[in-house]
């Protein structure tokens, strides 16, 4: 997550919702920049608002100060999104590629690689442990089942979204740009209907407060 202090603003990054792009842009604003783990008061990269909460009132902040946003994105598309990036990263990697990678990268890129492998690289068999084992949207900004953000913006509509929040926190010179574009690909081609059910109960609170559609 993102949090500064004299801007006083709280952005969370779900993953897979244009979360690099957004902290490239808000970075240079930041006191906090969550990293991928935590230690001791820092933040998670993908904190979630329950736990953020907390380590504010540790921290003797006014989380009730702070204006807390977050973006949100289709869910079919979003968990195909993640299926792109996981092959991308997780699938068959060359030897020299993978000594570069650090320890914990090495032991991540292994664990995601053996599923990979149990599954034949099967794309459906895939994307469905990938939708079993990753919480939902929900998870990073509901407390107590109550949407802890003062705003919710929708990744389909980042631009608009990013300059209202901007507007509201007192900045004025941010500029949207896409990072780690993927190639274009038509996310309802990774699903069949057992798939489609399957995201639609998991992600029911996301797409009933946010209007989406298969």
């Amino acid at each position: 997550m993102l949090i500064s202090h004299k801007h006083k603003f709280a952005f969370f990054n779900i993953p897979k919702t244009g979360t690099v792009s957004t902290r490239f842009m808000l970075e240079k604003y930041c006191d906090i920049i969550g990293g991928a783990f935590e230690d001791g008061i820092n933040f998670y990269q993908h904190e979630t608002a329950y736990t953020a909460k907390e380590k504010f009132c540790n921290s003797g902040w006014n989380w009730d100060e702070y204006f807390k946003f977050t973006i949100v994105r289709n869910p079919w598309h979003r968990y195909a999104s993640l299926y792109v990036w996981s092959q991308n990263t997780f699938a068959k990697l060359d030897m020299e590629d993978y000594n570069k990678l650090s320890k914990l990268d090495q032991a991540t890129y292994n664990a995601y690689n053996k599923w990979f492998n149990r599954l034949n690289f099967d794309q459906k068999r895939i994307l469905r442990f990938l939708i079993n084992h990753n919480p939902s949207q929900d998870y990073f900004f509901l407390i107590n089942n109550k949407n802890a953000m003062n705003y919710t913006g929708c990744m389909e509509n980042i631009h608009a979204e990013l300059e209202h929040f901007s507007h509201t926190v007192g900045i004025k010179d941010v500029k949207t740009e896409h990072q780690q574009k993927s190639k274009p690909y038509e996310y309802k081609d990774f699903y069949d209907q057992e798939l489609i059910d399957l995201v639609a109960k998991k992600e029911e609170y996301t797409i009933d407060n946010f209007n989406y559609q298969y």
